[in-house]
């Protein structure tokens, strides 16, 4: 994790402390676990980038993805996934609306 991922998780802790969402702790035990998957995910892609990837690895890419989901769900978040390795390849997004009044009110990446 570099500085500038470091400080927006630092920026996202304090902000569910602060407003305690939906239960505090608990709260950033899931974007613990979030964070971890997303790592693994973004090993993923880069080995599907260099050599490709293994029945049994896109598999695990499966199930990773619909994990990052399960934990974004509890954050009230949604979850992006982005293949290319070079940049964020899990993004958050927090969303309100619909229809035309639809709109995206933050967006983070996180691995």
């Amino acid at each position: 994790m570099n500085t500038q991922q470091r400080n927006e998780l630092n920026r996202i802790v304090k902000a569910m402390v602060m407003h305690d969402v939906a239960g505090g702790l608990s709260q950033v035990t899931t974007l613990l676990e979030l964070i971890a998957l997303s790592k693994s995910y973004v090993r993923l892609q880069e080995q599907a980038c260099n050599v490709g990837l293994t029945h049994r690895q896109t598999v695990r890419e499966t199930n990773i993805e619909i994990g990052i989901i399960d934990r974004a769900l509890i954050l009230e978040l949604d979850a992006r996934f982005e293949g290319d390795p070079r940049g964020f390849c899990v993004w958050l997004t927090k969303e309100e609306g619909s229809g035309e009044t639809h709109k995206i009110i933050d967006v983070v990446g996180i691995a």
